[in-house]
């Protein structure tokens, strides 16, 4: 189906203020909360007026705090969350699902679905794994090595953060 410019606005409109009611704060184009202690977020864009495009990412709320404590950064943490989502010096997440949807006539059921299906995604995923864990046993990840550091230092191992961050310095790897 191809929305006209209102409907994809109110559908927009919708999926954030449905986000609202089950805990998400929202941005243009995401939403985003902290779920225990992990933090979530949802980036979403309507394609063409006719497909949702999605990603879903969470990593530990705390590895932002450790981040921005290496690099000197201990004000982005009186910061609003959304810059825990989208900001340019945050910690990099694990990639839930990504996906698209196809859009149809009942644009009014969309969010609903959508964020029923998001929620399922995190919790399947936070029933099965803690985020320490799942990091330290996938180093296929994008970002593996920084999220092992930080998996590392979360759980008072600086040694082995710093025996990850060598290795990769060695390597002359500089990111990831």
């Amino acid at each position: 189906m191809n929305l006209g410019k209102e409907t994809k606005k109110n559908l927009e409109q919708s999926i954030k203020n449905q986000g609202k009611k089950l805990g998400f704060k929202s941005k243009n184009g995401f939403i985003f909360s902290k779920i225990g202690e992990n933090f979530v977020t949802v980036t979403y864009v309507i394609v063409n007026f006719c497909k949702l495009v999605y990603t879903i990412e969470l990593k530990k709320f705390s590895y932002d705090d450790i981040f921005w404590d290496i690099l000197h950064m201990p004000d982005n943490k009186k910061m609003p969350f959304s810059l825990r989502a989208n900001g340019a010096f945050s910690a990099p997440s694990i990639i839930l699902s990504q996906g698209e949807i196809a859009l149809s006539s009942d644009v009014e059921a969309i969010p609903e679905s959508f964020l029923n299906m998001v929620e399922e995604k995190i919790s399947f995923f936070l029933s099965k794994h803690e985020v320490n864990s799942y990091v330290l046993s996938h180093k296929d990840i994008p970002c593996s090595s920084t999220l092992m550091c930080l998996a590392f230092l979360d759980m008072d191992d600086p040694s082995a953060a710093v025996k990850i961050a060598q290795k990769e310095i060695a390597a002359g790897n500089r990111l990831g």
